[in-house]
């Protein structure tokens, strides 16, 4: 919603475009509060929401790191298909989650390392520019979590 309203000096196709360089933004957003579920946390404490959140960073973070570092090899293994292929984040995400204390412990060898990068290799999806979907309407139910039924990290 915007209240600049004189078309003349902010023409729609101008709001188009910034929409556009907030998708990345937007993208960001869903993983945090989607994949990482960000909101829900193990403990009641200020202390213990701090550590839930940073930690879900630093892995979120270090998945990205992990994503680019992999990204590298389908982008030069899949040359001939119609379409581009990316990592799946997701899977990515799930990956690292088995593999992030390793890391930060330095338990992990170069060996281990590439394996984890050939594993999120092999999770792709497949980029189809120009795709438009109708957005469905969502109810309003929102994602509460009780402190005794909730998912584990």
């Amino acid at each position: 919603m915007t209240n600049l309203l004189d078309i003349q000096r902010y023409p729609v196709p101008a709001f188009k475009a910034l929409y556009h360089t907030r998708w990345q933004i937007e993208e960001g957003y869903k993983r945090q509060k989607a994949w990482l579920e960000i909101e829900n946390f193990t403990g009641k404490s200020v202390l213990s929401v701090q550590q839930d959140y940073h930690a879900r960073i630093l892995s979120l973070n270090l998945t990205a790191i992990a994503v680019f570092a992999a990204q590298r090899h389908p982008d030069r293994t899949l040359p001939q298909c119609k379409y581009r292929y990316q990592i799946n984040f997701a899977q990515a995400l799930s990956t690292m989650k088995d593999t992030i204390v390793k890391c930060l412990y330095g338990l992990i060898s170069m060996q281990g390392y590439r394996q984890l990068l050939e594993t999120m290799r092999q999770s792709l999806t497949i980029i189809r520019p120009g795709r438009r979907f109708e957005r469905k309407k969502r109810s309003g139910a929102s994602k509460n979590f009780h402190p005794c039924y909730k998912r584990m990290l």
